[in-house]
């Protein structure tokens, strides 16, 4: 699934970098005709640059912010600078500005090249969106991890109610259940594979521990939460059920795994 998103949302970003692409060809056509006659560009008919560029940096910026926020406010920047300007300078100078028409001249002599500086910013603006893909899957991990966390605090906190009205197995289960699914998610990240299909509470734990991914004692901890799990799970005749305490044992300690084991 996690393969399917990441291939998914590459081909958006790529989608984006080669409309910009045109954009900014479209803006050579304009501004530089000798260098756009080489480079076999031509015009597209009904083409705004205008509204293109504002189209293509309405569905970037979002991109940006989702997936690349320390590098968020410098593609803004880029676009409309947000600073108080006491004059106009080739560093200050925007790509707003060039679009909203501005030039700036002195005693009749242009002293900001402002084709250039849309040129130089908005090719940053592009590498910048390309640069991206690189970090698509640092970001889903990170999503993945944190919506994984949100969900195993649910089972536990409903495993918590589920003890309160006296319902102990059930509440057992629900907490192994968590347990499994987090120790499930922590091999995954130390890229821990098995061979069988069916993989038991045992296995993760087992594999963690051969892995040193966790300390002996952390093992046998969690061996002790998976006897209390199994307790639970399986009404066996002439084996008693799980008391109270067990099940207390079993939440609390399996909030205290979710917590140090990563």
């Amino acid at each position: 699934m996690r393969t399917e998103i990441k291939k998914k949302i590459i081909e958006e970003i790529f989608d984006l970098y080669e409309e910009g692409v045109k954009v900014l060809n479209r803006f050579v056509v304009d501004n530089y005709p000798d260098i756009a006659k080489k480079q076999g560009y031509k015009k597209e008919k009904g083409f705004v640059l205008n509204a293109r560029y504002q189209q293509w940096y309405s569905k970037a910026l979002p991109a940006i912010k989702k997936l690349s926020p320390d590098r968020y406010e410098e593609f803004v920047g880029l676009y409309q600078t947000t600073k108080a300007r006491k004059e106009i300078t080739f560093e200050n100078y925007a790509i707003y500005d060039y679009l909203r028409g501005l030039r700036v001249s002195l005693g009749g002599k242009t002293t900001v090249d402002s084709p250039s500086v849309f040129f130089t910013n908005f090719q940053q603006q592009l590498n910048i969106l390309l640069s991206v893909s690189d970090r698509i899957s640092s970001v889903l991990s990170d999503i993945e991890g944190t919506l994984q966390a949100e969900l195993f605090d649910d089972e536990l906190a409903a495993a918590e109610e589920l003890l309160k009205n006296g319902h102990l197995r059930a509440a057992g289960v629900l907490a192994g259940v968590a347990l499994e699914g987090h120790l499930a998610n922590v091999c995954d990240i130390h890229s821990i594979s098995f061979r069988k299909k069916n993989v038991t509470l045992s296995n993760y734990n087992d594999a963690l521990k051969n892995a040193d991914v966790i300390e002996l004692r952390v093992w046998r901890r969690i061996q002790g939460l998976i006897d209390i799990r199994n307790l639970c799970a399986h009404n066996k005749k002439n084996h008693a059920g799980p008391k109270k305490e067990d099940a207390e044992d079993l939440i609390s300690g399996t909030n205290r795994i979710l917590k140090s084991v990563s």
